[in-house]
Order: structure tokens, then sequence, then C-alpha cells
């Protein structure tokens, strides 16, 4: 079965920092081949064109009230995401009616974070409406898709549909990816907090580690995996980004690509990333967070 990750989310509440509560909503990314459960039958099926590739939206009736936000948000997320290209196949995005439909499809038992789940070519949502008391904005959907869709993007620009799942990408390439073309920099711990998390849990390693932390500790990840693609972005612009999904294209794994493009071994670059919070050298411009796509 597959794995995956989550962001965490506060609708209608301050975000909270370390240690977020298990009330915070969240957005999740394929890491891993695999089989989702059988899912229920959705009636309702309608088509939506954008500059950034084609989308088939499925639905059950009770949703229908639904369509409209989320076609909106996938309009809106065609901007930050099409800085990386366009989409090569169309996706498919499944509004599950429930929470705990999204759970059995994607096998993700008792996250009751999670609201979306992408793969190369489709992404699950949990109905909008489902998500409790306060229900999102606009934006907040908006800003969920362009996270979801950003990964589309990134396994559909650096492989095919049988061979994406192998590329090895290491969830803050990945998810910080995502993180950054959806501008939610503020979500996290800023670079100060993510290194006075390094200097006082030295056993616990949000980037090398990052899937021992994830689930209790998902901010201190997103933050670590946000700041070191700004990082990326700073050192080799976004055409650098775009270089390394391509060089994956013809068969090399995500090491390969970036060793090929940037000249230096991605664990490297990494510990300099790590050695550069740790001296208080990184500082993660708010500029890099608030153009990285829209809130």
């Amino acid at each position: 079965m597959v794995g995956g990750e989550g962001v965490n989310y506060s609708f209608g509440l301050p975000s909270s920092g370390i240690g977020a509560s298990r009330l915070m909503l969240g957005v999740a990314a394929l890491i891993a081949a695999g089989c989702a459960a059988q899912l229920p039958q959705l009636q309702r099926r309608d088509g939506l064109s954008t500059s950034l590739g084609t989308f088939a939206i499925e639905y059950s009736d009770p949703d229908s009230s639904a369509l409209a936000a989320i076609a909106q948000a996938v309009e809106s997320a065609a901007p930050p995401i099409g800085r990386w290209g366009k989409l090569r196949s169309s996706v498919k995005i499944e509004v599950l009616p429930s929470h705990e439909l999204l759970e059995q499809a994607v096998n993700r038992p008792g996250y009751d974070w999670l609201r979306a789940w992408a793969r190369y070519d489709e992404v699950f949502i949990q109905s909008p409406r489902s998500w409790g008391f306060i229900g999102p904005t606009q934006g907040e959907i908006n800003e969920l898709l362009t996270h979801e869709l950003a990964h589309c993007m990134m396994y559909q620009q650096s492989s095919d549909p049988l061979n994406w799942s192998e590329k090895e990408f290491p969830l803050w390439f990945r998810e910080g990816m995502a993180s950054y073309t959806a501008g939610q920099g503020y979500r996290w711990p800023n670079v100060e907090q993510l290194a006075r998390f390094l200097e006082t849990h030295p056993k616990d390693d949000p980037i090398a580690h990052a899937d021992a932390l994830y689930k209790e500790q998902s901010d201190i990840v997103y933050s670590a995996a946000h700041h070191a693609f700004v990082y990326l972005v700073q050192r080799y612009g976004e055409a650098g980004v775009r270089d390394i999904l391509h060089a994956m294209r013809p068969g090399p794994s995500f090491s390969e690509a970036f060793l090929k493009v940037a000249n230096v071994r991605a664990d490297d670059f990494i510990e300099e990333f790590r050695r550069s919070l740790l001296r208080r050298g990184f500082q993660s411009p708010a500029r890099a967070q608030s153009d990285s796509g829209a809130r």
C-alpha cells in the first residue's frame, strides 16, 4: 500500500507552532507506489480545462455544492504551478464524502488531520462540506489544491505513469516544492525556531529522519522541507529545480539528477543547509514565501 505525509491547517483558528493540536487539518502527498482501497461510487463527473492542463472532477450528488469551490481552486492553482511547466497527463480529482472514506482510500487510518492525497495523475480530496464546524475559506481550498497539484506536476515533469514512484524523491524536496509553490512558509516554524529545534533535539532530525517525526511533529518536518527548498531556489533558481526534474525523465533517480545539475550530492547540499541554519547564516526571506504562490 501507499504512504504519505500531511500538512497541518487551522481553519478559523490561530496558527500554532511545533506540537500543533490534532485539531489541525491537512493535505497529503503520495510517496511510494501502491494501491488505494475500493472507492465509493461517485455518480457525477465534470471536465475542466485550464492553462495548466485538463482535469476531471468526480463527486457524489451531496457534494455538488462543493464543485464550484474546487473548480475555482484548480483555476487559481494554474499560475503558481505553471512556473514548473504544464501537466503532461490529465488529472482526476475525486471528491470523497467523508474523512473515513479518505483514510480508507489512501490506507492512512488514524490521520484525523488528513484532507487530501496526490499521485501522478490523481488527487483524492475530502469534501470541504465535511471538514468540521468551521469550514474552509475559498483561499484555504485554493492553497490545499495548489499544494497537491504541485505534487502531480513534480511527478509528471520528472517521469511517466509507470516509473514516477521509483524516482526516490526525498521528503524535503517533494514537500518543500509543494509548500513553496502553495506559499505555505508562513504556516511553519521560522528558520530560527527550526535551528533551535536542531540544537535542542540532536537525535530528532526533521530532514534525514523525517518519517519518524512526521505523524506527531509534522510542523517541524514541513518547516525543514520548506526552508531547505527555499535554500535550493536561492542557490540554483527555479530554473535549476526544473533542470533537476527534467534530468530525471530519461531514467535517473533524484540523487543522480541532483548531482548532475547541481554538481554536488543532495546529501551534501542538505548538510550545508543544516550548517548554515545552525550558524544563523541562512534566513528564509519573507519574499521567498509571499512570492511563491497564491495564499
